[in-house]
């Protein structure tokens, strides 16, 4: 889906971009938030290493 939009984006129906935006993006957020909760203690510790 990336490529259709960032190449061929005046050629997506809206249905697409609708779909898009209410189906894919929450499911990639639901799995990124999972990736995020799972290695918090891994992105604190670099994020205290690029504090200082």
């Amino acid at each position: 889906m990336r490529n259709l939009f960032a190449h061929a984006y005046g050629t997506m129906s809206p249905i697409d971009i609708w779909e898009t935006a209410t189906t894919d993006i929450p499911l990639l957020a639901d799995k990124i938030n999972v990736v995020l909760n799972s290695n918090s203690h891994i992105l604190d510790t670099i994020a205290d290493g690029r504090k200082g």
